[in-house]
């Protein structure tokens, strides 16, 4: 029956997610802003969203730290030019951040679920393999799915959302 208010009361799974969207706001490099929370017996037990290690200065304040590469992307003639990286070294993942704010403070995520804005690149899904994570839920694709299929090899459960 539902209730006489007509609110539709959220699933375990959708609440995870906006909380995740929520760290997510917290985010503090322009080129994503990505959050999660990781979630064991029905209760979080950790979060992370993607910005600067702890003390160190923000891509926002003082942006990205992009390594050079040789690329010949939008180049015309003259062969290869030397220009920033796509990627920023300034900021740490969401996922990883959520794993060290774990580490920090002694909380096993052996069997846990991360809930995710963002499906997680290949770096952090090795990161969450070797944690123990059981189980991956995000609400947007990653330009690459380049660790779905580490996740998948590991028994990792996937569900894109």
């Amino acid at each position: 029956m539902r209730p006489a208010n007509n609110r539709v009361r959220l699933t375990r799974s959708e609440l995870w997610v906006e909380q995740a969207k929520l760290y997510a706001r917290r985010s503090t490099c322009p080129r994503a802003h990505v959050g999660c929370v990781i979630v064991r017996n029905k209760r979080a037990i950790a979060a992370g969203y993607n910005g600067a290690p702890p003390g160190l200065p923000h891509c926002e304040d003082v942006g990205c730290d992009q390594p050079m590469e040789w690329s010949t992307r939008g180049v015309m003639e003259g062969g290869p030019v030397w220009q920033p990286s796509q990627g920023c070294r300034r900021a740490v993942h969401a996922e990883a951040n959520a794993i060290a704010h774990a580490a920090r403070f002694g909380i096993s995520i052996v069997g846990g679920v991360l809930y995710c804005t963002h499906e997680p690149c290949m770096p952090c899904s090795q990161l969450l393999v070797s944690a123990g994570i059981a189980g991956v839920y995000w609400a947007e694709d990653y330009k690459r799915n380049s660790g779905q299929e580490l996740l998948r090899q590991a028994g990792v459960e996937l569900i894109g959302l």
